[in-house]
This record gives structure tokens, C-alpha cells and sequence, in this order.
């Protein structure tokens, strides 16, 4: 279609946003002849295409979520286009950097028909698992007619198909066939077949090309007419031929891990069933995979620092352990947390437990540092005021019992205020209680959140039952 037909098209989806609820829609603004890629966050010009920019409201200041939002819309298209001419698909933009569908699959090959047929048995997959919106990126452009020369007559003509192709070039796209030179520019003069004289139902009527013998030989009778269409552009993925299916999911009742590993296990002998072609299943699955593997390396990489630098500080290796061993009890409490409430741990949820190992530690590093003073041989009044510890002095049972008692009771009222109020300001933000809950941020503050509830828990109860069998293993 040409972009006057688009713009027609684009007034039925942007009747279908106008007609959305006044507390859900603030504005929106349309580019027709463009068409967005959320892979690569690139904007292709495409005849055919449009896109709509759609602004909702703050999510606090409306009931319905963006992806209800665009079942409205599609419903709408759909009462307004009945016959499907329109073929609409969605991308929430929800912050950080681009990912792609939530479902991205790219179908590699060198046969066009068999990738073509092998992406539909992907469509059908896909929407058997419960995908929706799925989109592909094979466009089919204008109705296009094809010449195909008709050799024989050619030959007997005593022409050539270059001969053919000239004509025909001239007379629809014209030949410069002299110049004139003027003080300013030198300007080209085209010869070209007048618009009034083009037939749209046969273009190549009242045609003649003159042969050898200067005969007028009709081009109808040299080539054969044959209407057809292509694909507006060929993909390509790691030097192979590709097409891009891509699809979206209800992410309050579906699990993208879930669907991304049936998709996997169900393609997975692609390559013997559909011998010189293959499937890399990208978009957020995995994405998301790759982030957890680089995030869990991160953990470990900072947990292993905090390690190393513990041993310094307190000149022993057993002693790092317990500190640190507030980390997995927090992981457990972040585990169960988003279990129960049904979150899935996402990559911001991620960052929120990198977060939360370096803050966790200051709680039983308190403890132990505190319990080292008492230990040493202060009093509870110079145990507050010493800075650093001092030498371990080998005390009997009795008092090592007593010192570790001591210095989790003194520690319990600061390390549970600290926790408490650090808490109550992250609350607000995970559950989005003041302005609305955030997808971007408030999974990175509830990971903290509950990692410092089970984690501080975990260093008022283990560190000193861990520190107490530290010491008799020593002994």
C-alpha cells in the first residue's frame, strides 16, 4: 500500500485508543510509514507500516494494567477492521535497556519456502503454549509484475533481451539521451513514456520495439506478464537467510521461563528434522537466563571479596564465615518471598540481591566484632568505646559463654532498629504504596527488603550459636 492507504489505516487504531477509558489514555502520537523493532530499538521506514506512540496515565492513578490496555485496543481494531487488514502488534516500554519480545525465536535457512513453512510450525507452538500477539518480520510488499522473456519469439525477431530491457526502461523510467550546458549547472534531457499513454490494466500495450529489419514488433508478444509479490527485504542472522517470529505473554499467569524451555525441548532436533536449518531462541527468556548467569557470577565475585577482605580485618578464616553467613539465609528469605507472592525473579530483582549481600554483612560484622571486644577482656562500657579488636584472651567456658551472651543481647536493640528502619523506607517503594508499584524498581527494593528481614533474623539467632562452635572446635 502507499502511505496515503496507511494513514486511512492508522485512523481505525487511533479510534480504537481515543475510545479507551479517560483515566488510562494521556496522549499519543502516530508515524505512519514507520515501524518499530524492539530487538534492536531501531525504527524501519516501511511504506506499509505505521506506529503509535501511546502515554498512559501513572499506574497509581488507573486500574488497568498496560497489557490489559492493549487487549483494549486490539479488541477495538478488531471491531473496527473486520475483515484484518490490520495486523497490530504491541511493545510496553517499561524502562532499562531493550530486550525484545518477551518471545523472540529467529528461523535460519537458505530456502525461502521451507523457512517460510517452518516458521508457520513455530506460530502454531507458540500458540498452542498460549503466546499471543505473535508478529513475524516477513513482509510481503506491493503487487509487482514480472516480464519473463519469451526466448523463441525473441530469436525470430532477430533481437536480444537487452534490446527488450532498454526499451522497457525507457519508456517507464526513461533514458537521459543528451545534455545542455548552462552558465549555472549542466542539465540532463529524458526521454520517457508520457503518463496519459501508461495502461494500469496492461502497461506494456501500445508498445513496439523496431528490429534489425525495422519491422515494429510488439512487446506483448516478446515477454510474458506474470503478477506477483516478494518480501519487502530479506533478514539475515550470523550470514544465514532468517526470518523473526516473535510473541508476547500475560505475564501475571504465565512464566517466560517456562515457555521459553518447552519451546527449546520442542526444537531442539530442529536441525535432523529440518536438515540446513536452525532456531536461536533470543528476545527477554533469554536475555534474562544470560543476565542471571552474569549476576550469580557477580554474587559470587562480591561475596569472595567480602571474604577476603573479613580475613584481613580479623586476622582468622573462620570468623569471615559467620559474618558472611547471613547471605544464604537472606537468599532463602528473597526465594520464599517471591515464591509465595508469586514474582518471578527477574533481572532487576537480581541486582536487588547484589545489593542486599553488601548490606546484610554490616549486621553480623556488628556482632562479631562486638563479641571479639567483650571476649578480649573489656568490660561492656570499654568493648563500646574500643574501635578495633583487640587480642583474643583465652577465657573459661563460663565467661565465653557469658561474653557471646553479652554481646548478642547488646547488639540485638541497635542491629533490629537499624534493620527495622531501613526496611520501613524500602517497603513503601517494593509494594509501590506510594506512587504506584514500579516493574523497574520495586522487584530490586522487595529483594532487598526480605533479604534483610530473614538475613538480620538469621544473625540474631545463628551468629552466636555459630560462634559458639567456632570456639569449641578451636578448643
Amino acid at each position: 500500500t502507499n502511505l496515503n492507504y496507511t494513514n486511512t489505516a492508522t485512523q481505525k487504531v487511533e479510534a480504537a485508543i481515543e475510545a479507551l477509558p479517560p483515566d488510562v489514555l494521556y496522549a499519543y502520537r502516530t508515524f505512519v510509514g514507520n515501524e518499530y523493532d524492539p530487538g534492536t530499538d531501531s525504527v524501519q521506514q516501511i511504506a506499509n507500516a505505521f506506529m503509535i506512540e501511546v502515554v498512559l496515565t501513572p499506574a497509581s492513578n488507573r486500574e488497568l494494567s498496560a497489557h490489559a490496555v492493549n487487549d483494549l485496543i486490539r479488541d477495538g481494531v478488531l471491531e473496527r477492521d473486520p475483515e484484518r487488514e490490520i495486523e497490530v502488534s504491541f511493545f510496553v516500554m517499561s524502562g532499562g535497556p531493550p530486550v525484545g519480545q518477551p518471545i523472540e525465536i529467529q528461523i535460519m535457512g537458505q530456502d525461502n519456502e521451507k523457512r517460510l513453512a517452518l516458521m508457520e510450525v513455530v506460530r502454531a507452538e507458540m500458540e498452542k503454549l498460549g503466546v499471543h500477539g505473535i508478529q513475524t518480520n516477513h513482509r510481503i510488499g506491493k503487487e509487482e509484475i514480472r516480464l519473463l522473456p519469451n526466448y523463441e519469439t525473441i530469436a525470430e525477431a532477430g533481437l536480444n533481451v537487452a534490446t527488450i530491457a532498454s526499451n522497457i526502461r525507457t519508456a517507464f523510467d526513461g533514458t537521459v539521451v543528451t545534455h545542455l550546458q548552462t552558465p549555472d549547472e549542466r542539465v540532463g534531457f529524458r526521454v520517457i513514456l508520457d503518463e496519459h499513454s501508461k495502461d494500469p490494466a496492461n502497461p506494456l500495450r501500445g508498445l513496439y520495439v523496431s528490429n534489425p529489419l525495422g519491422n515494429q514488433i510488439p512487446l506483448e508478444r516478446l515477454v510474458r506478464r506474470v503478477r506477483t509479490t516478494s518480501p519487502i527485504a530479506y533478514y539475515h542472522y550470523n550470514s544465514y537467510r532468517s526470518n523473526k517470529i516473535t510473541g508476547e505473554i500475560d505475564k501475571e499467569t504465565q512464566n517466560i521461563d517456562q515457555i521459553y524451555s518447552q519451546l527449546k525441548e520442542r526444537f531442539a532436533n530442529v536441525e535432523q528434522e529440518y536438515p540446513g536449518f536452525k532456531i536461536y531462541m533470543g528476545g527477554e527468556a533469554r536475555e534474562s537466563q544470560e543476565f542471571q548467569i552474569r549476576m550469580g557470577v557477580a554474587i559470587l565475585v562480591a561475596i569472595l571479596s567480602m571474604y577476603l577482605l573479613l580475613v584481613v580485618q580479623f586476622n582468622s578464616f573462620s570468623q569471615p564465615l559467620m559474618v558472611i553467613l547471613a547471605i544464604p539465609f537472606g537468599l532463602v528469605g528473597i526465594l520464599l518471598a517471591f515464591t509465595i507472592q508469586g514474582y518471578d525473579l527477574s533481572m532487576l530483582a537480581m541486582i536487588g540481591i547484589l545489593g542486599f549481600t553488601g548490606v546484610v554483612v554490616n549486621d553480623s560484622l556488628i556482632m562479631v566484632e562486638f563479641i571479639n571486644r567483650l571476649r578480649s577482656g573489656h568490660d561492656v562500657d570499654e568493648a563500646e568505646r574500643i574501635g578495633e579488636s583487640a587480642g583474643h584472651t583465652r577465657l573459661n567456658p563460663e565467661e565465653f559463654r557469658e561474653a557471646i551472651i553479652q554481646g548478642a543481647r547488646l547488639r540485638l536493640r541497635p542491629i533490629v532498629l537499624t534493620t527495622l528502619t531501613t526496611v520501613a523506607g524500602l517497603i513503601p517503594t517494593a509494594y509501590g504504596l506510594i506512587g504506584g508499584f514500579h516493574h523497574f524498581v520495586s522487584p530490586m527494593v522487595m529483594a532487598m527488603t526480605w533479604g534483610l528481614l530473614v538475613g538480620t533474623s538469621a544473625v540474631l539467632l545463628i551468629i552466636p550459636v555459630f560462634y559458639s562452635l567456632n570456639d569449641s572446635l578451636a578448643r
